[in-house]
């Protein structure tokens, strides 16, 4: 431990490796891909039971299944046009500037 450090920070195994933007937007997307999609199967069916030749089928998303979300300023709270915009496009936020961390440390 070090004399001056308040904390220490111990870690087992650690790999740093260069990589470059195509490789880490291709793990990136691998990851996306991983945690938000799935395979199903769906059946057309008549009121009879049987499969349905050449259904046509339409798929209506009702909520997300993953948060998405910005930054946003606090004038958002005097705005209700930039709210109202906001909040039609993103489901969470975080204030931009307020949780930066010199904003949250005490002196």
């Amino acid at each position: 431990m070090g004399s001056d450090a308040p904390v220490d920070i111990w870690v087992d195994s650690v790999s740093v490796q260069p990589f470059s933007f195509d490789e880490w937007d291709a793990h990136a997307r691998h990851s996306a891909d991983k945690a938000r999609r799935s395979s199903i199967r769906v059946a057309a069916k008549g009121p009879d039971g049987k499969p349905l030749a050449n259904a046509s089928i339409g798929i209506n998303l009702l909520r997300t299944g993953f948060l998405f979300g910005n930054t946003m300023i606090k004038e958002i709270l005097n705005l209700p046009a930039y709210e109202k915009w906001f909040t039609s496009r993103l489901s969470v936020a975080t204030f931009e500037n307020e949780m930066k961390w010199y904003n949250m440390e005490w002196n």
